[in-house]
């Protein structure tokens, strides 16, 4: 209030006389701080495409499903442990793009061939383990498509085509 009567005064806008300062004496006040509460973020999966080696060409027809991709379905696993692998993909007509790959839990697949497809930027799930695994949405009536059609069942061919070949020559 002092700080307030004393800018009143400068300023020339009290009506009143300035009064006479007056002093009091506060106690003490202790103020304890206590260190931000951080979080470790938890580590995200490996969100990048198979590269096909010359040990694993790749299957005709097939595609490496685009990094962007396979970074979004691999960041909508409900289990953070779980990551997309093996992962191809097919153009439709109409540009869709089918997603085809393996759910794996470090070294140990927990789902075989599953199929997404983007449009225009968004990925939907399309088969079982797909829509219940991830958070994405499901893709078959919105896409009028599904994991067992024409383009489904292809990429699907993709990826175990392209497992096999790894598996003879070696792979994990």
């Amino acid at each position: 209030m002092l700080a307030v009567l004393a800018i009143a005064a400068l300023s020339g806008c009290a009506d009143e006389p300035a009064a006479t300062p007056t002093t009091t004496t506060q106690p003490p006040v202790t103020v304890t701080t206590r260190p931000l509460a951080t979080t470790t973020p938890t580590p995200q999966p490996s969100a990048v495409a198979p590269q096909p080696s010359a040990a694993v060409p790749t299957p005709p027809g097939c595609d490496p499903a685009p990094a962007d991709a396979v970074a979004s379905i691999s960041a909508a696993f409900s289990d953070r442990s779980n990551m997309l692998a093996d992962a191809y993909a097919i153009t439709a007509p109409g540009g869709v793009v089918y997603i085809g790959g393996n759910i794996m839990q470090g070294t140990t697949k927990v789902s075989s061939a599953d199929v997404w497809a983007v449009r225009n930027g968004s990925v939907y799930s399309l088969s079982g383990d797909a829509r219940r695994r991830t958070t994405l949405p499901d893709g078959r009536d919105a896409l009028d498509a599904s994991a067992g059609d024409d383009y489904g069942t292809k990429v699907q061919g993709c990826v175990t085509t392209a497992e096999r070949a790894r598996n003879r020559a070696g792979g994990r």
